[in-house]
């Protein structure tokens, strides 16, 4: 593929003013055609963000349309493939309510969707190109065109095809397969003026005259595979797809793809392609950032709805939309016009992901408490922390506590968090100032005082006065006290007010842990110390 600049060149608007080449203009798919839409990844990784957002576009462009979506796999490159790919794509596409009509794992009459399972369907429509002369074999070695490139780079110029072998007769052909030469197959570019009618980008013209071009593209490797512009063309084709809504990164082979269907004298469908997902400053979206997979945000306990409300809220093609609440994937169609897509790039926020994701879970604690219960489990379990013997009454209260103070369950097994499920390392328990003997005083009042005889604290009124009168009889600094309770709580100085550990934790675990902190303090406290205290 040509570099970016190379690609902006080649698609600027421009103005014909006639000369001995054709023009040929592609404005709409076939009349009354039923809209079939696919996602077509290659199974070499992870589903990323990029990818999820080409997906959930096109689902929901046929749900809006009354049409079908398809998963097609494009493992036509053998030397890249990802065990287990095809497997981990489908998982994450149920898993964010992406549910193929046809695919894989679904088909239909239009199957195979496995692009390595149709071969015999390429080499029959390769041989019609052949035929009809569009195509060809070419037989030049691959250090002959390793030494073409590196003269054009020497002379700093494009590397392109020469179309060496583009004449070659039938005749030289046959000797030459006979002789057992390896060889590729090429297709016949041909010296036109192209337009099309980008359901995004709007009106673009092609200049296929500029002798800067490429060259006549491979279409079937001499492995017998098909690239990726012969496939697609004849998948497209015979799958029946109405629309092809894709990245903007192969709209420059747009023109190749389209004088295909020119040759095989098939109606091409609609084209529409989808800016590049960046980072909010600008930056490319790499897949080496390590955390833009959808299984990460899988695993991080991110919410489906709220990723798919996340990708839509950046580089439009959605009216109305706010981000002060989440949209259900029925609205998200509703409301898409694919017209009204930025063509300046889909900047993505990744704080509005946390705000998003934030008011998914609020909502879920409201409406499905056992379910976002049962996430926070597997979540402790996965983390393999020291985890005391807590009740499904104390994770159902620490979800319901958390519901403003993280953005999504995960954050609740953090380091930050760890207090929730075990006692603090004692090694903290040396920034307590008060006297081990006045903490001791304050645990025997405990029980009665702040917790009035009961499990649960059922009314936390008159709490803070209580805590207040107890310091200023001890002579102690307020502010000092409640940061040395919460230190042996949670072995924090900072974190959540007093009273709402005291809520959270019950009495049992209140006066568990502050006694075990004390007894550790007067182990190892000197005693003239504690007096001094």
């Amino acid at each position: 593929m040509m570099g970016n600049r190379k690609c902006l060149s080649l698609l600027r608007k421009l103005r014909f003013c006639g000369g001995g080449h054709r023009q040929f203009s592609v404005n709409a798919a076939k009349v009354n055609q039923p809209v079939r839409v696919r996602f077509a990844p290659s199974p070499t990784g992870l589903l990323h963000l990029g990818g999820f957002r080409t997906a959930l576009l096109n689902y929901l462009f046929a749900v809006k349309n009354g049409g079908k979506f398809l998963l097609r796999i494009e493992d036509t490159d053998q030397t890249r493939l990802v065990p287990e790919a095809l497997k981990m794509i489908e998982a994450d596409l149920q898993w964010l309510g992406i549910e193929p009509h046809e695919s894989p794992s679904n088909p239909g009459k239009h199957g195979p969707y496995i692009q390595s399972q149709r071969l015999s369907i390429y080499q029959e429509n390769l041989g019609k190109l052949i035929e009809s002369g569009h195509a060809y074999e070419c037989f030049c070695s691959a250090k002959r065109l390793e030494l073409m490139r590196r003269e054009a780079s020497r002379l700093r110029q494009p590397s392109r095809y020469d179309n060496k072998c583009r004449d070659l007769t039938r005749e030289e052909v046959k000797k030459k397969k006979v002789a057992g030469e390896q060889f590729c197959v090429r297709f016949k570019l041909e010296p036109e003026h192209l337009v099309l009618n980008d359901m995004v980008y709007g009106h673009i013209e092609f200049d296929l005259t500029d002798m800067n071009y490429e060259g006549d593209p491979i279409i079937m490797k001499s492995d017998g595979y098909p690239t990726y512009h012969f496939a697609n063309v004849v998948d497209d084709h015979f799958m029946e797809i109405s629309h092809v809504l894709r990245g903007v990164e192969w709209q420059i082979s747009t023109p190749k793809h389209l004088q295909m269907y020119k040759a095989f004298k098939w109606e091409p469908p609609r084209y529409a392609h989808l800016p590049i997902v960046l980072n909010k400053d600008g930056t490319k979206l790499s897949k080496r950032q390590g955390d833009i997979s959808v299984s990460h945000y899988r695993d991080q306990t991110y919410f489906p709805i709220a990723l798919s409300n996340f990708v839509t809220k950046s580089g439009g093609g959605f009216s109305d939309h706010t981000v002060e609440r989440l949209y259900t994937m029925k609205e998200l169609a509703k409301t898409f016009d694919i017209s009204n897509v930025n063509t300046g790039g889909c900047r993505l926020d990744f704080i509005l992901l946390e705000k998003l994701n934030q008011l998914k879970l609020d909502a879920a604690i409201k409406t499905d408490l056992q379910t976002v219960s049962k996430t926070l489990v597997d979540a402790i379990s996965a983390r393999n922390l020291k985890v005391d013997d807590y009740s499904q009454e104390y994770i159902e209260d620490v979800v319901r506590w958390c519901s403003q103070r993280v953005s999504k369950v995960k954050d609740l097994v953090s380091p930050g968090f760890e207090y929730l499920w075990s006692q603090p390392d004692p090694s903290l328990l040396s920034k307590v100032s008060t006297s081990p003997d006045v903490l001791q005083k304050f645990i025997s009042e405990c029980p009665n005082k702040i917790f009035k005889g009961n499990d649960k604290i059922k009314d936390t009124e008159g709490i803070s006065e209580i805590l207040e009168e107890f310091s200023t009889f001890h002579n102690l600094k307020q502010k000092t006290f409640l940061k040395d309770l919460r230190i042996m709580l949670c072995g924090v100085t900072k974190g959540p007010p007093i009273v709402e550990v005291f809520l959270l934790f019950g009495k049992d675990m209140t006066c568990s842990r502050m006694q075990k902190s004390v007894e550790y303090l007067l182990q190892n406290t000197p005693m003239s110390r504690v007096q001094a205290r």
